[in-house]
């Protein structure tokens, strides 16, 4: 059985928005965006694993959160880097991924991607 990973880059301080908290731990309808996206990645039948990079001060967070979703994938919550880019690398290295890797970001997903309008 192959495995298709998706990774969901989740660390950033969302500075542009000028939010006290980070804009992946904004919530839309009361749900924090970050597990609006682990769910909206979670939809895909196909992915059987999801890698979420957030900063350190979240994991336990994150985790708590994602325990409460029933979801049939492997989730894994990392620690993320500074950039983007290190949060990727993080998730790659936090695991031996031999099929298709997929990138999201929470930062591109609007409202409505999430149903919510």
């Amino acid at each position: 059985m192959s495995r298709i990973a998706a990774i969901l880059p989740a660390a950033g301080l969302g500075t542009r928005m000028g939010a006290e908290t980070p804009k992946q731990f904004l919530e839309l309808d009361g749900v924090p965006i970050v597990v609006l996206s682990v769910r909206r990645i979670a939809a895909c039948h196909l992915v059987t694993d999801i890698i979420v990079a957030t900063r350190a001060d979240g994991i336990a967070k994150l985790e708590e959160w994602i325990r409460g979703e029933e979801l049939k994938q492997n989730v894994r919550v990392v620690r993320g880097g500074d950039l983007r880019q290190d949060s990727v690398a993080a998730a790659l290295d936090s695991d031996s991924l031999t099929s298709f890797v997929g990138t999201s970001s929470v930062s591109y997903a609007g409202p409505t991607a999430f149903g919510v309008s």
